[in-house]
């Protein structure tokens, strides 16, 4: 058994089957962590020093995960601020310990953040690895049929539903439902997607997509190249003719994964987002073409509403012994704030100090 390292820029396209062919045994196939999804994440947002890690036993890839240095003695699974996932396909018997040994620099700790644990095999054993909760992510079993799950839904959110409805008839409104799969026709409406988030609260922050923006052509990639596969899908709400809501999606037969939505804040009394949300739901519990309908998000009570499952995404940390550990939970009790915990450098100082002892 052993541990490789090189970089994720000049090796991943290479390794991208077997990458795949290894999300497809441990987890399925998940699509964020499919190549179609991390290749534009590396493309786009992988610094220089990201790193393809892969053990192998016996010559056969066991488990392959993108790590980065975060400090001296410090590492972490590479990892983009939206997503609630991060790109690690560790096998149950993984050797985290052989992982950490492997690392240049004396490596004490390596953070892995945004473990699923329904797809993730990674389990708390402290002190060595410390979990953390961090965002509760809602689910969909499409299980049965629509009515039967829509009767399940508070009544709150059946009476708020049918009251935006008839809203729209009494307005006179014209309401038009679009649905996109093919490739080209994907790369159009992600960029009607952008142009209508940047035009709302998160283009006024910074955050929103754009055609012109990294963010944007991060997602315009992801959806085309899943569009090939026909595993992508983008919804459309049109209200008197404007688009009033949009919803991007990917998906395997296990899962459809919502990755953005949006919808125009003047239309707001029409709660478009959530109009659009309903029939999405209703449109795949009839087309049968997925198991379930994942959110990965940090779910406010509202959209908790629409689930029928729930389960907390977690953070885990990984020491390479005891003493990294302790040395850490010192430098917290003084208030240091390390940076590869809290955002400062002194623990990582003081590991530097000790890595002598942990030869």
């Amino acid at each position: 058994m052993s541990w490789s390292l090189s970089s994720a820029h000049t090796d991943f396209p290479a390794f991208a089957p077997a990458w795949d062919a290894l999300n497809r045994r441990l987890f399925n196939a998940h699509p964020l962590l499919d190549s179609a999804f991390i290749a534009p994440l590396i493309e786009l947002y992988g610094p220089d020093t990201l790193r393809l890690a892969r053990e192998t036993v016996d010559g056969q890839l066991r488990s392959a995960a993108l790590i980065r240095p975060l400090a001296p003695g410090a590492w972490r699974v590479f990892a983009l601020g939206p997503i609630q996932m991060t790109p690690a396909l560790m096998a149950p018997e993984a050797d985290w310990d052989a992982l950490l040994r492997s690392l240049p620099g004396m490596a004490l700790l390596l953070n892995v953040n945004l473990q699923d644990p329904q797809y993730s095999h990674l389990a708390p054993c402290p002190p060595v690895r410390r979990a953390f909760d961090h965002a509760c992510t809602i689910g969909i079993a499409l299980e049965g049929d629509f009515d039967r799950y829509w009767q399940g839904r508070s009544r709150h959110l059946r009476q708020n539903l049918g009251r935006y409805q008839r809203r729209l008839r009494e307005d006179g409104m014209a309401v038009e439902w679009r649905q996109y799969a093919e490739p080209d026709a994907i790369v159009a409406a992600v960029d009607r997607y952008s142009v209508l988030e940047s035009a709302g609260w998160k283009g006024r922050n910074g955050t929103a997509l754009h055609p012109d923006n990294l963010q944007g052509e991060f997602f315009r990639r992801v959806m085309q190249r899943f569009a090939h596969r026909a595993s992508a899908r983008v919804w459309e709400l049109w209200i008197d003719g404007q688009l009033a809501a949009s919803r991007l999606a990917i998906g395997t037969p296990d899962m459809l994964v919502m990755l953005k939505t949006t919808y125009d804040e003047q239309l707001a009394r029409y709660a478009p987002g959530m109009l659009l949300l309903r029939r999405v739901i209703e449109e795949e519990f009839t087309a049968a073409r997925h198991r379930r309908i994942e959110f990965y998000t940090n779910a406010t009570p509202a959209q908790h509403a629409w689930a029928t499952d729930s389960r907390w995404i977690r953070h885990f940390e990984v020491y390479r012994n005891r003493l990294s550990a302790s040395v850490i939970d010192g430098v917290r009790l003084s208030r240091a704030r390390p940076r590869a915990l809290l955002g400062g450098t002194a623990a990582v100082a003081a590991l530097a100090a000790f890595s002598a002892l942990l030869n």
